[in-house]
């Protein structure tokens, strides 16, 4: 699981409590150094933080490239099935990590931020994706998110949307009653997705 633009906060231990609660070996990579005390505090920070790897994508990748092997690692882990979840920043990211040509199972971006990737980076991606996009949102709108689903029509890669009405940005953090729907809904919608993938 990849974190939001906010680094480890605690709505992000758990948002991966749920997806271990479902049963999968849940592992979130520390992209900004919580654990040397670097954690946003307001949105500014957030935005320097981001802004790191959004200028170096080869860092993005490397740094999602080190959480993955630590996560096959783990001894109750097969590496052939393997998904990431990428929650705003971590949706960018799993843009970036999958056009590695990683053998993901499966790609799921929640309010991802796309922006920026390069044309005709779906080509390597392996396993499939999915893509949960509030209908509202203002920093990533739906022009935004066409970028990213063409490139994965043009590959041929497989995969899914929901688009869901009312919810804004950053969704997984409900502000009013669309949000709570949506959050809920996508929570649904990936552990389907992740049933699909992987069986029960």
């Amino acid at each position: 699981m990849i974190h939001d633009r906010a680094g480890m906060q605690p709505y992000t231990q758990q948002q991966a409590e749920n997806w271990a609660g479902l049963g999968y070996v849940t592992f979130v990579a520390d992209f900004f150094g919580y654990g040397q005390g670097i954690l946003p505090k307001d949105v500014p920070e957030a935005v320097v933080q981001m802004g790191i790897y959004t200028k170096d994508r080869a860092l993005m990748k490397s740094r999602a490239q080190a959480g993955y092997d630590t996560l096959i690692k783990n001894p109750l882990v097969d590496a052939s099935r393997i998904a990431l979840i990428g929650y705003c920043f971590g949706g960018m990211v799993g843009v970036e990590f999958g056009s590695t040509g990683v053998p993901l199972a499966a790609n799921v971006a929640i309010h991802g931020s796309f922006a920026d990737h390069p044309d005709g980076w779906a080509k390597t991606v392996k396993g499939r994706f999915l893509i949960l996009h509030g209908a509202e949102d203002v920093p990533y709108p739906l022009e935004k998110v066409a970028l990213v689903y063409n490139e994965l029509r043009k590959a041929k890669v497989d995969f899914q949307m929901e688009f869901y009405s009312g919810a804004g940005h950053g969704f997984s953090v409900p502000k009013n009653k669309d949000e709570e729907r949506a959050n809920t809904q996508s929570i649904a919608t990936t552990a389907r997705f992740l049933r699909e993938i992987f069986g029960d």
